[in-house]
């Protein structure tokens, strides 16, 4: 193996083995820099929109988990895409539900300041919505007054601000990569 000296020899080593190291299964979500200092985000190609929905890419399966109201112990049921095929993520989203319904699982009640946007989260001590992003490999944040704005103005302003920032400094790939289309759709409605 040739040694390469320097600071390329350096960049070359730090790529190369932060890649591999890097390499994520399907399904999850991973943050990098890339040369035009913009924070790349893989969105992953297996996500469900319920809770307790996740899929394994170790067993090719969309899993069910849940904690379980009578002994608190955390349950999971595996929906194998080689038995189930296309419907495994259906299956496995409706028996997370049935679960809800027939109040076997715990549901976990939701936060009281709650954005639903990834990177808008709420700063009780401040009384602020915040906006928090990534920039030139470095963790930024703006916060917006609930006492200045109001509640739902300063929550709207932070959502629009991460929005701004993730059209400025985040490229989006994968198979899911509409997500900035999704959310000029939403900023229009």
């Amino acid at each position: 193996m040739m040694r390469l000296h320097g600071e390329e020899g350096f960049l070359k080593w730090r790529t190369e083995y932060y890649g591999r190291l890097g390499r994520l299964q399907a399904g999850h979500r991973r943050e990098t820099t890339d040369k035009r200092r913009k924070t790349v985000v893989n969105v992953a190609a297996h996500q469900s929109d319920v809770t307790g929905v996740s899929w394994n890419e170790n067993t090719q399966a969309w899993v069910a988990s849940w904690w379980e109201k009578a002994d608190g112990k955390h349950k999971h049921k595996y929906f194998y895409v080689k038995e189930h095929g296309d419907n495994a993520k259906v299956l496995a989203e409706e028996h997370r539900l049935e679960m809800e319904r027939s109040a076997r699982a715990s549901v976990q009640k939701p936060a009281e300041h709650q954005s639903g946007v990834r990177g808008v989260t709420y700063d009780k001590k401040d009384h602020a919505w915040v906006a928090e992003w990534q920039e030139d490999g470095k963790k930024r944040k703006k916060s917006f007054s609930r006492n200045k704005y109001g509640d739902d103005e300063a929550l709207q302003r932070a959502i629009d601000h991460r929005r701004a920032m993730e059209s400025r400094h985040y490229t989006f790939v994968g198979k899911s990569s509409s997500r900035a289309a999704r959310s000029g759709a939403a900023r229009r409605r």
